[in-house]
């Protein structure tokens, strides 16, 4: 214990010493007079440009932005951040305040499918960054993080990724549900949009992606959970939610209320196309899933794009 409150000190006096440098204090100065333009140079280790962001991010509670030059820098930054996030906050579960955004791999107009986990981290960020879009920039306790998507303060994503066009994020919203105890929702709407979301029906299910339906009992598998969820059902009212071991079968946590993100990925086509939906071996263990294509669908040029008007942050070279 002795040990590590003194490591837990020695961190916390090392970051206090960051915060109050006149460097820190210039930079913060300029973000928080608006200025379109801030330059940081000299932070050549990767950590150390993760902790800077961090804490200036701590320091102005506003949402950051951070673009990487290719898709193989995500991991290193996202555990960088979380790390310094975490540590400025005193706390050791931090994981939903950065949501990651790949870039899909493959030409959607080739007709091909991005990897399955792809698609689920784009949409589990899709889902995160557009309930934070309808609760407005109020930034709950950290605590509440795991629970509610809003509090994602750091967005991680490619150039490519960023200059994409994106689905409107009230069709996620619509593609969505938050679940509550003791409060209605028909459990047919929902399998729909399991279904519609690229979701496969198994029995029992034991991979992301999946559902089973028995009864009154929903069993799901959504992106970004260690473990599935079991919802049981009074004809439309949820009775209880519970995480569950896809193993044992056996229940492992209750919750009062769940936000899930019914898309697996999602897929739409511009125009009257005359064909039927597209079909694409990206489903759990190699299955073909209906729809299953990039969670940012980039077919229509109407779409907007993912970011306007943001203040990004390139990772370079320091």
């Amino acid at each position: 214990m002795s040990t590590a409150t003194k490591t837990t000190s020695v961190l916390q006096s090392a970051l206090q010493t960051v915060s109050d440098s006149p460097e820190f204090r210039r930079v913060l100065d300029q973000i928080k007079r608006g200025a379109r333009v801030v330059s940081v140079g000299g932070l050549v280790a990767a950590p150390a440009r993760a902790l800077a962001l961090a804490a200036l991010q701590h320091e102005t509670g506003k949402q950051f932005v951070v673009v990487v030059p290719a898709q193989r820098d995500l991991e290193n930054w996202e555990r960088d951040i979380s790390f310094w996030y975490c540590a400025l906050r005193g706390v050791t579960d931090c994981e939903d305040a950065v949501a990651v955004l790949p870039a899909s791999e493959s030409d959607p107009y080739a007709g091909g499918s991005p990897h399955a986990e792809t698609l689920e981290k784009r949409a589990l960020a899709l889902w995160r960054l557009a309930r934070r879009l309808q609760g407005g920039t109020g930034v709950p306790p950290v605590k509440s993080h795991a629970q509610d998507a809003r509090g994602t303060e750091f967005l991680l994503l490619t150039s490519r990724a960023l200059a994409r066009r994106t689905v409107a994020p009230e069709e996620i919203l619509k593609a969505g549900a938050v679940l509550k105890r003791d409060e209605d929702a028909s459990p047919e709407e929902l399998v729909d949009k399991l279904t519609a979301g690229g979701y496969v029906r198994e029995d029992p299910i034991g991979a992301v992606g999946e559902f089973s339906m028995r009864g009154g009992i929903l069993d799901v598998w959504p992106p970004g959970r260690s473990a599935p969820a079991r919802i049981e059902f009074f004809g439309d009212t949820v009775e209880s939610i519970r995480e569950f071991d896809p193993e044992t079968q056996l229940s492992t946590t209750r919750h009062s209320s769940q936000p899930r993100s019914w898309l697996r990925s999602k897929s739409r086509r511009c125009g009257n196309s005359r064909s039927g939906p597209p079909t694409f071996a990206s489903g759990p263990r190699g299955r073909a899933s209906v729809g299953a294509t990039n969670a940012l669908p980039v077919r229509c040029a109407t779409g907007p794009y993912l970011l306007k008007n943001v203040k990004a942050f390139p990772a370079g070279s320091g």
